[in-house]
């Protein structure tokens, strides 16, 4: 958490050796959104570490003060991380995409190489 922590103060120009008060009352003045792809392996690689780091950016989120928004993006809709992840962010809004099919991904491919 502290890794991740010091690269987001990095890119927001906030000193990355302060205490989280002070991070969060110098996130006060800045504006973030925070895209997480594939946020489900947070939860698949480091466990119980994950939670504790998740329900912080989901405070953060939540906290009207800051200027912070969080997008979580995962291929996991159905599973029991998923469900833990609604649990944590106190039920977010979510957009389902349905899968592509084999025709989709042959005419996305197709646009993409030039042909008709």
């Amino acid at each position: 958490m502290k890794f991740m922590l010091k690269k987001i103060a990095a890119s927001l120009e906030i000193d990355h050796d302060s205490k989280l008060s002070t991070f969060e009352r110098d996130m006060k003045k800045k504006v973030l959104v925070l895209v997480l792809d594939e946020v489900d392996m947070l939860f698949r690689n480091h466990d119980g570490i994950a939670e504790v780091w998740f329900r912080t950016l989901v405070d953060w989120a939540e906290d009207k003060e800051l200027c912070f928004s969080m997008i979580g993006i995962s291929n996991c809709v159905n599973d029991t991380i998923a469900m833990r992840m609604r649990e944590l962010g106190h039920s977010p809004r979510e957009l389902a995409f349905s899968a592509y099919k084999e025709e989709d991904i042959l005419a996305i491919l197709e646009q993409r190489l030039g042909k008709n």
